[in-house]
């Protein structure tokens, strides 16, 4: 009995302790704030504000939130919001320093120019182009920039349910746990680490969709495509500042090292034909990013310790589309 009892001693001991090493270990590899519920609908949720985050899965980074629960370093102290960037974790710059991103850097290079132009960045994990449309209107009053607003997206072509769902008013918020034993338990970085491990795995199981084959869904995607694009340009002209889209695909390299032709499908083009019909700017990085690697043969995406190519904007993405942000404004300004 006793030796079962000594044996059950150490058993926890030793769960304990190895507990207490993964959540140390994981404090420096993976160590993220709350996500908490934003009240202004600017975005669907912020971080806790002040705070800092520690990511090592691609890449290793340290960004620094501001008050807002934002990822933003660049002083903004006495100053105007001037461009308005949304997006999704590729502008929030989940995977470089707060002073990689492009909004920084595109900071940077306004205050070295001398433009007096400054931007702000509410880029947000888990907001694709959809999202960052319904919430569009709700960022424009709350930030009130006073030229620009830019939104970040890796495809023009959307799926159909979430259009539909835009129109509808059932475009789903994501949910933020803040609160109770939830809240606690993700501040324990190890278990926070977990929980998205396995929250990954389980949409990468979940392939089914509920859009309908091309040729089926073409006329109706066009119609509520539109009346997304209509509204977004509506509420800019209305706040007096200028769309943009920063349209980000994939670099696609073939055998041989070198950069295959751009291909847009049939939704694509839509998207292009829609956004000038409304005087939305689109700024395809795909030829910038081709530029660059061509130049310094170095990729927008991946990271030393990830598969070539893949993953989140790096430092190099980050640059690219910064230079091509502040080339479009400042000839505009110019």
């Amino acid at each position: 009995m006793k030796k079962r009892l000594l044996w059950s001693l150490k058993a926890v001991l030793a769960l304990l302790i190895s507990f207490i090493l993964l959540t140390v270990f994981c404090h420096f590899y993976y160590n993220l704030p709350v996500h908490h519920t934003s009240k202004t609908g600017s975005t669907d949720r912020i971080w806790d504000s002040n705070g800092i985050s520690i990511r090592g899965n691609e890449g290793f980074a340290l960004s620094k939130l501001d008050e807002n629960g934002f990822v933003n370093s660049y002083t903004a102290e006495n100053k105007d919001i001037d461009v308005l960037v949304m997006g999704s974790s590729h502008t929030e710059g989940f995977n470089v320093d707060t002073d990689e991103n492009y909004t920084y850097v595109l900071n940077k290079m306004l205050d070295e120019s001398g433009a007096g132009i400054f931007a702000y960045n509410i880029g947000m994990s888990g907001h694709p182009m959809v999202r960052c449309f319904r919430n569009l209107e709700a960022a424009v009053d709350e930030f009130k920039p006073a030229k620009y607003v830019t939104i970040e997206t890796s495809n023009l072509d959307t799926s159909l349910t979430e259009l539909i769902d835009l129109s509808e008013g059932d475009y789903e918020r994501l949910v933020s746990v803040d609160k109770g034993l939830i809240s606690l338990l993700q501040k324990n970085d190890y278990l926070r680490l977990m929980y998205s491990q396995l929250e990954n795995a389980l949409k990468q199981g979940d392939n089914t969709s509920e859009s309908l084959p091309l040729e089926e869904d073409i006329d109706a995607y066009r119609v509520y495509l539109e009346e997304m694009l209509e509204n977004g340009a509506e509420i800019c002209a209305k706040a007096g500042v200028e769309l943009i889209i920063i349209y980000k695909p994939d670099l696609v390299i073939d055998y041989n090292g070198k950069v295959e032709k751009e291909i847009l499908n049939e939704k694509d083009v839509i998207f292009l034909e829609l956004a000038d019909k409304y005087g939305i700017k689109v700024l395809d990085m795909y030829s910038p990013f081709a530029e660059y690697y061509n130049e310094t043969a170095r990729l927008p995406n991946g990271f030393s310790n990830t598969k070539v190519g893949t993953g989140h904007l790096n430092v190099y993405g980050h640059r690219v589309i910064a230079k091509e942000l502040f080339d479009s404004i400042t000839e505009v300004e110019g």
